[in-house]
């Protein structure tokens, strides 16, 4: 059988075409300008641009994530500093109204005020597919081609890299303890104002609060190693219970011997029955070899319906019926 040959397209057809493609490709290059000021600017608009299954490779080692939620959380670090891009180079590389290309450059440089100041020039890919008539970003490339050196406070992007590590640890120690990996009382201030929210909102929050009984003592006579030991425990045997009752609880270490946890889903009683009979069994088990005889207090808060409580508040009521508490045991009753 003989096929009709497929007719080749008309010269008005082609222009057409050629059209659309060059229309295609010079809004991706204003969208690749667009996207990167977003980014400069923190601002959320950048992700409507963004495919679901965009693929992401960035500057750093190991920099290579796939979809939208990877992209954004590998970024995420763009967030806590503000810079200005400067020198922008953005050309078309290829368009055929289908998909485009297109290649550039910027120097990124960190503003004045800043704690760490970085500048550096990097190179961009940006690969767009058409969806619906517009360019949608498939795959993002962005690389270091060379650091910038320059006197006074201006850092290789490495080396400024490594100082934003080395600040973001110290602000992970200054709200963790050091000895349980707890959170600690700057934790507990600087959250205060969301706790307050999530409770008011739900209706609902828990507070408990604890105190070791005999701890003193052991830490007197046996060393301080024994008392970390028993510090160490009861934290562990604390997060344990709660990962197993109240897995979205939140644990403090308030100081010494004395630990917090913080609840914004539940205002149940009964839970608080369940988590002081599994804490019980679950401390015990841990420190019976080395100090079978200490034990703790724990005093409890709840936010009842229409009564809500700021949580400065719930956690000052748990720590007076902790003493209480406390204060019954010693007199043996």
């Amino acid at each position: 059988m003989v096929m009709d040959p497929i007719p080749a397209p008309s010269s008005t057809q082609s222009l057409e075409s050629t059209d659309a493609a060059r229309r295609f490709g010079e809004d991706a290059v204003e969208l690749t300008r667009l996207l990167f000021y977003y980014d400069a600017q923190h601002d959320p608009r950048l992700w409507d641009h963004v495919t679901d299954d965009v693929v992401f490779i960035g500057p750093l080692p190991g920099q290579v994530v796939f979809g939208k939620e990877a992209y954004r959380y590998s970024i995420r670090d763009d967030l806590e500093y503000w810079y200005d891009l400067y020198e922008e180079e953005y050309h078309l590389v290829y368009s055929d109204g289908t998909t485009a290309l297109v290649m550039g450059s910027y120097l990124l440089q960190s503003r004045e005020d800043e704690q760490v100041f970085i500048m550096v020039r990097q190179r961009v890919s940006m690969f767009y597919v058409n969806i619906d008539g517009r360019p949608m970003l498939r795959h993002a490339h962005v690389s270091d081609p060379d650091n910038l050196n320059q006197e006074g406070e201006t850092f290789p992007y490495n080396l400024g890299h490594e100082l934003r590590e080395m600040i973001d640890r110290m602000k992970a120690n200054a709200v963790h303890d050091a000895m349980t990996g707890l959170n600690n009382r700057n934790f507990l201030e600087q959250n205060a104002d969301t706790f307050n929210g999530l409770m008011q909102k739900a209706g609902k929050g828990l507070v408990m609060y604890f105190d070791l009984n005999g701890f003193k003592q052991v830490n007197d006579t046996r060393g301080h190693d024994t008392g970390d030991f028993l510090i160490i425990s009861f934290s562990q045997a604390l997060r344990h219970v709660l990962l197993t009752i109240l897995p979205q609880a939140i644990c403090v270490r308030t100081g010494g011997d004395e630990f917090v946890f913080i609840d914004t889903t539940t205002s149940d009683l009964a839970v608080v029955g369940y988590i002081v009979r599994a804490l019980k069994e679950e401390f015990a088990s841990r420190i019976a070899r080395v100090s079978p005889g200490v034990t703790f207090s724990a005093g409890f808060a709840r936010i009842r319906r229409g009564r809500y409580l700021p949580v400065r508040e719930l956690i000052s009521i748990s720590d007076m019926r902790m003493l209480r508490c406390k204060r019954r045991l010693k007199g043996g009753r």
